[in-house]
């Protein structure tokens, strides 16, 4: 038997930072076709890009700029000094959840989205050479080249420029170009991303996959995902994500202190690494400041050794060039900075158009190539000038659609079959044969080094390396040799697909500047409009008004107000659309207001406001809100006129508004002020109470304190004298703060048509600053008197824990009376005696004894007054066992009903986080899950049924059963716990016995959750077998999560949307459908019939259901293939492509 010898680490590590350091010391200008003698190092031209964390459509211009900011870099280097292993992680988790610790979050996980030319990859690739070099500058000298020293020390000098910390813990980067890794797995070069970073680590030595996994647990690495849009859905995609999660499950299982940072264009992300421990981040358009600063470093690197004359006449042109607002807007990003730059620089003259731009670079390059060309080479290039373009034009098409296919992510094409492509070419010119040979020779032998754009890479293969310039040469293509009828069928084919999109709006900007195209530039607003009517998918997702935006918010038509003014009419069909946070369109849709546009807008938003249904109206409430941010004066009156005289939908538009990150400002505080006190507790959302950035209003801090702020004990729990992970959270009686002063809610009684809700919490409120024995007394007589006890819950839930336990413990007014007189009576101690358990707990922890027992000589437990409860990460079996079983033990020994349900919901709950409720008898865990009457989530009991003898597995199989059935048995929305619920164990169960209702439900839950069920379908059907909506609701989810549903079947759950989301359905019902419908419908084509009809049924009142649905449809349209076949492209006297 051969024995496997380990490989040294630094040896082969070292070996690898030195290469990859080399071969990213260039700025990856060369691949845009600039070869110019001098080379340019990333470290002299990097600039920290502007990031924000959400995606943000504020105009915003800076005059300078301000290191507060948030900067990529930055941001990236911070996080990287932190332990990123899970079980760190979780102490920020935990630490963050600590009101008395001030701390941020700290992430991960980073997914970087931004535009095309944004500079998401020159980010990954300076970030990894941050690292190599902090890794390589703690090596001894004599195993680092002077080459790499130098490399090291530009670095450095880099860094403190931008001032970005140097890593003080430096970790091992891999940079992955995605569609490299891609094509590796479509043709079976690896299977995972772990061989294929093997293959990148050494091709010297052979690396085991133990040997990875060893190094991972050891060393902090840094793993960099580029351009995951460069792997379209319609490719291998789906298996690209597999092996990444399955790699990224492997370094979670070694505790691995990894970084990761992935990249993308945002209309090419589906959500593939959507996680709570994800952090986004946009990447924001240059300033004109910020463009400049990109401009001169360019300037500079190219210029240095030939003089400063050069660089300061192409700087000044810039400088002066960048006012006009058309320009301003094409040097958003880096990439169309560095190609302002050439182009200035060899004109003197910038361009004003995105086609214009990208044309005049590649004349400009074109033109440095034909000088620098050798004999025989030079001839080929000036005489065949028109077909070397087409030939651009050609191969960037070819690529272009070949990219979409599975496993051609990385697409270029081989020297024969450009062959083919030039013989084509010279062969329309009618050149003779031997005259063909001759130039098609010559061009050939340039590819071979390079033909201006088209570059080699790969040995006998050719490519564009910026993906960016083989978009331009496809959309050239498509509107190259063909009349504007045919162009447009062309661009109709793309029209749909996220991947073509920047195809798309290269083509459609060549209409508003190519001769033979200006004249019919009014096809592309009737092509818009068509894009929008019809019944087809394309019609229902309004396709045509968000192409009209994009189209709007590109600037590529120029100062055409008759053409921008029927675009922004189709744009503003949108408002028909629900409003989705995650692209708040209404925001987007304010960046294209201009005065020449006014009477549109005005036009378009009066209609909307006029309509009666406040969940219609919502889009345009939002973007005129939006409109009177950014002082549009006559949103002024508009706002007066319609605004709304219900509090009730007055408070659905603020909430709407705050939801959406918009700060409490000048133009919100008087409504809110105004509103907030005539609203009950109940019509009061969450995001009204978001913190002002600027307010005068006496009141509303203070409220804004009480809603969210007032502080927590976090407690110990203790069983048996041991320490559980059981964390026990509940409001302090302690709310003194130097900066906020409750007295001040008690200003709230001078409001006029004040809420009966709020005059309790101002005749309550006493207890909060003075917590006595006769405040709390008073506090429960006057809820007794004016409140009923369906806000008893809500008021507890905000209430220190004497109150608390109180309000949670009554049912009716008579109880609260007499738990007040017991308290006057001495029966629930003092204040004092409060103050000394309360430090007791929160230094020293509570027992589970102190948790449910009564407190003092009264009834009422502290258990009662818990408002939350978080389990610690990692498992220990000697502690969690001994817990569950000596609470559960407390379920049979005591009478109190609902202690009993306070207890078993700790218990599930601890149990499901530590995966031991197995451990605990079912039948307890059953009897008293019949007889508790509270709601109860999906994954409230998450048991591990895995190797339970026979007995014990039924009876769970029966408790799960049992707690399927329950009547307040709610959908878990979130993912928490999915992957370890015990899915595959309850179908075998119901497979057996139908009659098992209740694990059909709890299957149904769990794959709208996302799992995927393995089960024999003709259990499931027919449908109609299952009488109860709720049941028939879930045999549809399980059948939905299997891939190999029919559009029939599809077709026959479509009858059943109306039946299952009845009233006598899952109240839950469409929330629950949504969810399914976002995680299977990407791999389920026949779930678009599903998707189409519950839109048509979905509520109107279920606005951000529509929005989560609509969203979908358009992810899903987006995702689907261009459509280009043989007989199209035939038809359409376009290039062939073999695939």
């Amino acid at each position: 038997m051969v024995f496997h010898q380990p490989v040294n680490p630094d040896s082969v590590l070292t070996a690898y930072l030195c290469k990859e350091i080399l071969a990213d010391e260039d700025a990856k200008l060369s691949q845009a076709g600039d070869r110019s003698e001098d080379r340019i190092r990333l470290a002299n031209v990097f600039v920290d890009l502007p990031v924000a964390d959400k995606l943000n459509f504020e105009l915003e211009e800076q005059h300078h700029f301000n290191r507060s900011r948030h900067s990529s870099l930055q941001e990236l280097l911070q996080a990287s000094g932190f332990k990123l292993d899970p079980l760190a992680l979780e102490e920020y988790r935990k630490a963050l959840n600590n009101q008395r610790l001030r701390v941020k979050r700290v992430y991960g996980r980073f997914v970087f989205l931004g535009g095309p030319g944004s500079g998401k990859s020159t980010i990954g690739q300076f970030l990894a050479q941050i690292h190599r070099a902090a890794l390589l500058d703690r090596r001894e000298p004599r195993r680092v080249e002077n080459i790499v020293k130098n490399i090291i020390k530009e670095i450095k000098a880099r860094c403190e420029q931008e001032q970005v910390s140097w890593p003080t813990t430096p970790r091992y980067p891999f940079r992955i170009e995605l569609n490299a890794f891609a094509k590796a797995l479509a043709k079976k070069e690896v299977n995972t991303l772990s061989a294929y970073l093997r293959r990148h680590l050494s091709q010297d030595e052979e690396l085991s996959h133990q040997d990875l996994r060893e190094w991972l647990g050891l060393f902090p690495w840094l793993l960099i995902l580029d351009g995951l849009d460069e792997v379209p859905s319609s490719s291998n995609r789906s298996e690209v994500i597999a092996a990444i999660h399955n790699f990224l499950s492997e370094a979670r299982d070694v505790e691995a202190d990894l970084m990761i940072v992935a990249s993308s264009r945002p209309d090419g992300y589906a959500g593939e690494f959507d996680d709570d421990e994800v952090a986004y981040k946009y990447l924001q358009p240059l300033s004109k400041e910020q463009a400049l600063v990109c401009a001169q470093r360019y300037v500079d690197a190219k210029t240095a050794t030939k003089g400063h004359q050069r660089a300061k006449e192409a700087m000044a042109t810039l400088t002066s060039a960048v006012d006009n607002p058309l320009i301003a807007k094409l040097m958003c990003s880096p990439l169309q900075v560095t190609f302002m730059v050439t182009v200035v620089a060899a004109s003197g003259k910038p361009s004003d158009s995105r086609w214009q731009l990208f044309s005049d670079y590649y004349r400009i390059i074109y033109e440095r190539e034909l000088h620098k060309a050798v004999p025989p080479f030079d001839v080929a290039l000036s005489e065949r000038r028109s077909d070397i373009g087409t030939l651009h034009h050609r191969v960037g098409f070819i690529l272009q659609c070949r990219a979409e296919s599975s496993g051609e992510t990385q697409a270029d094409i081989s020297i024969a079959e450009f062959e083919r492509l030039v013989i084509d070419c010279l062969e329309e010119n009618g050149l003779s044969q031997s005259e063909l040979e001759n130039q098609k020779e010559l061009i050939i032998g340039a590819a071979n080094q390079r033909l201006v754009f088209l570059t080699s890479r790969t040995p006998d293969r050719l490519s564009f390396d910026v993906r960016s310039l083989q978009e331009y040469m496809a959309a050239a293509c498509l509107t190259n040799n063909a009349d504007s009828d045919v162009i447009i069928q062309r661009l109709n084919t793309i029209a749909h697909s996220a991947y073509w999109r920047n195809t798309l709006l290269f083509a459609i900007g060549r209409f508003f500047v190519d001769e033979h195209l200006r004249s019919q530039r009014d096809k592309i607003r009737l092509f818009c409009e068509d894009l929008s009517y019809g019944d087809d998918e394309r019609a229902l997702t309004k396709l045509g008004s968000y192409l009209a935006l994009e189209i709007l918010e590109s600037g590529i038509i120029g100062n055409m107000p008759l053409i921008i003014r029927s675009l922004t009419a189709c744009t503003l069909e949108l408002l028909a659309q629900p409003i989705a946070e995650s692209i708040n369109l209404q925001s987007r849709i304010r960046n294209i207001y201009s005065t020449s546009v006014q009477n549109v807008f005005q036009s378009q938003i009066d209609i909307w406001l006029g309509q009666q249904n406040m969940n219609r109206a919502l889009p345009a409430w939002m973007l005129v809100l939006y409109l009177e941010k950014s002082d549009i004066e006559w949103t002024t009156s508009v706002i007066r006129k319609y605004w709304p005289q219900k509090a009730s939908e007055a408070a659905i538009l603020l909430s709407t508004w705050f939801g959406l990150d918009n700060p409490l400002d000048k133009f919100t505080s008087n409504r809110l002020e105004k509103l907030l006190p005539n609203l009950s507790f109940k019509e009061c959302h969450n995001s009204l109470f978001n913190s002002p950035n600027d307010c005068s209003l006496i009141w509303l801090p203070t409220l804004i304190h009480w809603w969210n702020k007032l502080n927590r004990i976090e407690a110990k729990l203790f069983v048996n004298s041991i320490e559980s992970e059981v964390t026990i959270k509940f409001i302090s009686i302690s709310q003194q703060h130097g900066y906020i002063d409750l007295q001040k809610i008690k200003t709230l009684g001078l409001e006029n048509s004040l809420h009966p809700d709020w005059k309790l919490l101002i005749n309550i409120i006493d207890f909060y600053i003075e917590p006595t024995v006769k405040n709390l007394a008073n506090a429960l007589e006057y809820i007794a008197d004016a409140s009923e006890p369906e806000i008893w819950s809500f008021l507890a839930i905000k209430s220190p824990w004497p109150l608390a336990v109180h309000l949670l413990r009554a049912t009716t007014k008579a109880e609260l009376i007499t738990f007040s007189r017991q308290i006057r009576s001495g029966l629930f101690g003092d204040e004092n005696q409060w103050l000394i358990l309360e430090t007791k707990w929160k230094n020293n922890g509570i027992s589970f004894e102190e948790l449910v027992n009564p407190l003092f000589s009264s009834e009422a437990a502290l258990v009662e007054g818990v408002i939350g409860y978080q389990v610690d990460g990692g498992e220990n079996e000697i502690i969690s066992l001994p817990a569950l079983n000596h609470m559960a033990k407390y379920l049979v020994d005591t009478t109190y009903s609902h202690i009993k349900n306070k207890t078993l919901r700790i218990i599930g709950f601890y149990g499901a986080c530590k995966g031991k409720l197995n451990s605990v008898d079912p039948n307890v865990l059953k009897s008293n899950i019949i007889s508790s009457e509270k709601q109860w989530y999906d994954r409230d009991f998450v048991i591990k049924l895995e190797n339970l003898n026979p007995d014990l597995l039924s009876e769970f199989i029966a408790f799960y059963d049992c707690f399927g059935k329950l009547p307040k048995l709610c959908f878990t929305k979130q993912n928490w716990k999915i992957e370890s619920v015990p899915l595959e164990q309850i179908l075998n169960a119901f497979d057996e016995d139908s009659k098992k209702l209740g694990l059909l439900r709890l299957a149904g839950f769990w794959c709208a959750a996302g799992r995927k069920a393995a089960i024999n379908p003709a259990v499931l059907i027919p449908l109609e077998k299952f009488q109860e909506p709720k049941y028939r609701l879930a045999a549809m989810l399980v059948r939905m999560s299997q891939q190999d549903l029919s559009f029939c079947e599809a077709e026959q759950m479509v009858g059943q949307l109306v039946f299952v989301t009845g009233e006598n359905g899952e109240p839950q019902a469409f929330e629950i459908l949504v969810s399914a419908l976002e995680h299977h419908a990407k791999e389920t084509i026949a779930l678009e019939i599903l998707l189409k009809k519950l839109l048509e049924i979905i509520p109107e009142d279920k606005w951000q259901l529509r929005a989560r649905a609509e969203t979908l449809r358009q992810t899903l349209l987006e995702a689907k293939p261009s459509g280009f076949d043989e007989a199209k492209l035939k038809m359409m006297n376009l290039p062939l492509i073999s695939f």
